[in-house]
């Protein structure tokens, strides 16, 4: 997603990625954003074929598989805790709460060393990752993250995430996703980030 978005690091670099040159000779793909600039390096022994072909086709992934590791869940967990204090850091004991409130335990901790080896989330794609919307100025912005948290009827508290199209959504309390999964069927599969509160599904980035 990195590359493709051209999403570089504080270094000022972009992962590489495996493409193949049809049929079968292997590629690596380089960005270097600094001169907009792409390079494509295959195997020396490749080089006749591909030249001898005068042209092919360069096949590489879209997306990758997500790791099946507690590395996810870590990750919106952290962003779920940035995201709450964002959220308190204006007002009073705020931030007090975030670090001392026992029910956040199992979250910060999880968020800090993945003690809980299992934490589910809920992943599903809303809208493709170039989706875009007409800003303030009329004109086609793409849609980069946006987030909130969702309270149901059952007292659960879930922060919903998404992230170029890619919806992420954690249970604030602990372990456990079924509640989510049953406000979603309560609510036809919409996404908590574009219910009428947010201005209904005719919102969402196309």
């Amino acid at each position: 997603m990195r590359f493709h978005q051209d999403l570089e690091s504080k270094r000022g670099t972009i992962p590489q990625i495996d493409g193949v040159i049809a049929p079968d000779i292997p590629a690596l793909l380089t960005r270097y954003p600094k001169y907009n600039f792409t390079s494509i390096q295959v195997p020396e022994p490749a080089l006749p074929r591909i030249l001898q072909a005068g042209q092919g086709t360069l096949l590489f992934p879209m997306a990758d598989s997500l790791p099946e590791t507690p590395v996810v869940s870590r990750f919106v967990a952290k962003i779920a805790l940035e995201a709450m204090a964002l959220r308190l850091v204006e007002y009073t004991e705020g931030l007090s709460y975030i670090c001392d409130e026992v029910q956040l335990d199992d979250l910060r901790n999880h968020a800090r060393n993945g003690r809980i080896n299992s934490w589910p989330i809920h992943i599903r794609t809303i809208y493709p990752p170039n989706g875009k919307i007409h800003g303030i100025n009329g004109d086609l912005e793409q849609i980069v993250h946006e987030f909130d948290f969702l309270a149901t009827d059952q007292s659960e508290w879930f922060f919903v995430m998404i992230l170029f199209g890619v919806e992420f959504a954690i249970n604030l309390g602990g372990p456990e996703i079924g509640g989510y999964l049953h406000w979603l069927e309560q609510n036809n599969g919409i996404s908590p980030l574009y219910t009428e509160k947010h201005g209904g599904i005719v919102t969402m980035p196309r």
